[in-house]
């Protein structure tokens, strides 16, 4: 095979790299679409986290676990109603998108009927069981009325989940982030409003994220329409991918329900073995852990369709280096999550959460490991599933699944939030490490070289900076946020320009700056 025309006779027998005029171009769009999607992952979760303290405060511990074992069970199910056409759709659409329009409009509909009627058919399923798994399984048939609840929402979330996928194949970022992030969030917030002056209760905080997900429903067929006017030509006939879609899709879809189900079963199993109370706690420290995620998805939602393009095309010096620059900035862009809930986790949960949550202090800190694990290993899952290894990739998640529900067996009845939380960490460290060393293996990829050491040195040091500026006596939880985040922001600043940018970094500020200078 011949070398692509960015890699010249002299780059053969070196590292091979993009031009530069590349380079400019690719950080650009990726830059763009990145920081779209990580300020409205960012400002989604803040409202859904927002909302969740205000469930919290509003509900207390007890009707609070109720919650949050249901609603962990629709994100679960959610995950598992599209059978992995938002996946799919991703790969195949971004082939098809302005090449053959017939064959795009068959991937776009079947994938959209799939998940309505994968949604549909779980939602009913949920609420036919209600009451077996609220007596059965959780003793407490206070949980039927709440599953029953949720129970309809699952069509509605698994579409929202393909209708923000199809918008990504177009890497105009930010229909996905309003569909999926940022419209949810806060029409649940704003439609609280009145179930609080009203006094609703548990019925009525239900009704908000019910509200919430019917908006952003319509909304996503909305830009459907908007971005692929010409499928929607009756003249048009759809030619069908439904083999080719499900053929890669299946194995995809367990391959990330599974890895999802390693982060969220733990929350099952604590309701089952621990009182509600604790199942709350634990809930709390959840939605901090899972703020790394959100970074990572932020840069996956624009770098996953790259991948397909790219691989496709044997693009394999592009691709390597932007393999290297996201996992980089999610390493950065997280650096200060991580050292906030390493240090002060007690000050951190009693500052969001309120009194009682800070008992959560330990489970927190060991659920933070495992996705700093995640986050600093880069984009390996996606890695493997757009290069046509995801049956690989889902045998992976397949057995540290079935790891980390025996580990959470185990170790759960017998050191409650914390144990449950070690069995997570564990499961999420081994798998990620795996698939990065099947990245390596397999197609050649590392997302590290030498420019990585400026990442550990920052580390290093704004970490020994958090742990010293602890030593003032400071008591209140607000303040020893306020004073280890600004040493944090502060310490990586000061490092990053001292011992000079990256090339690619001064890249991204110079295009943050001149969009900044555009709007004024």
């Amino acid at each position: 095979m011949q070398n692509p025309p960015w890699i010249t006779p002299d780059d053969e027998q070196e590292t091979y790299l993009p031009s530069p005029d590349w380079i400019e171009a690719a950080i650009r769009r990726f830059a763009s679409g990145a920081g779209i999607t990580l300020f409205g992952r960012v400002f989604g979760r803040a409202f859904l986290a927002f909302s969740q303290i205000i469930f919290a405060r509003y509900l207390g511990p007890e009707e609070f676990g109720l919650f949050a074992i249901v609603w962990t069970m629709l994100q679960m199910g959610s995950t598992i109603a599209p059978l992995g056409v938002d996946k799919g759709i991703i790969r195949y659409a971004t082939h098809y998108w302005k090449t053959d329009v017939a064959r795009l409009k068959g991937v776009i509909f079947q994938s959209i009927g799939i998940s309505i009627l994968a949604g549909l058919g779980m939602g009913v399923l949920l609420y036919l069981s209600a009451e077996f798994i609220s007596v059965e399984i959780f003793k407490n048939a206070a949980m039927t009325p709440v599953i029953h609840g949720f129970a309809p929402m699952f069509a509605l979330l698994t579409t929202i989940k393909v209708t923000a996928a199809t918008s990504r194949v177009t890497q105009r970022m930010r229909y996905s982030v309003i569909i999926e992030d940022l419209l949810p969030s806060i029409a649940t917030l704003t439609a609280f409003i009145p179930i609080y002056l009203l006094d609703y209760g548990l019925s009525g905080v239900i009704g908000s994220a019910a509200f919430g997900y019917l908006l952003s429903f319509v909304y996503g067929f909305l830009v459907i329409k908007q971005l692929f006017p010409e499928i929607f030509t009756r003249k048009l006939r759809a030619v069908s991918l439904l083999k080719e879609l499900m053929t890669f899709s299946l194995p995809s879809w367990l391959a990330g329900a599974f890895s999802m189900f390693i982060i969220w079963i733990n929350r099952l199993l604590v309701g089952v073995y621990r009182p509600e109370a604790e199942v709350g706690i634990f809930q709390a420290c959840s939605q901090i852990s899972l703020l790394f995620p959100i970074i990572l998805s932020a840069i996956n939602s624009v770098f996953s369709p790259m991948i397909a393009d790219l691989y496709q095309k044997e693009r394999n010096a592009e691709l390597r280096e932007l393999f290297i620059i996201s996992t980089k900035w999610c390493v950065y862009l997280s650096l200060p999550l991580a050292i906030l809930t390493v240090t002060i986790p007690q000050d951190l949960l009693q500052f969001l959460f309120g009194d009682g949550y800070e008992t959560g202090s330990l489970a927190l800190v060991v659920l933070s490991i495992g996705q700093i694990v995640n986050i600093s290993t880069g984009s390996v899952g996606w890695m493997m599933m757009m290069t046509g290894n995801q049956t690989k990739w889902f045998w992976n998640t397949t057995i540290m699944l079935l790891s980390s529900v025996v580990m959470n067996i185990i170790l759960t009845p017998h050191f409650g939030m914390v144990g449950a939380a070690a069995a997570t960490s564990i499961g999420i460290s081994v798998l990620y490490i795996i698939g990065l060393i099947q990245v390596r293996s397999i197609l050649g990829y590392w997302p590290y070289d030498k420019r990585f050491r400026k990442v550990g040195f920052i580390a290093i040091v704004s970490l020994s900076l958090a742990i010293a500026s602890l030593t003032f006596n400071i008591s209140h939880s607000l303040s020893r946020v306020t004073l280890v985040l600004f040493v944090v922001l502060i310490s990586i600043t000061l490092i990053l320009f001292t011992i000079g940018l990256d090339s690619e970094d001064r890249e991204i500020l110079r295009f943050i700056r001149q969009r900044l200078e555009r709007k004024k």
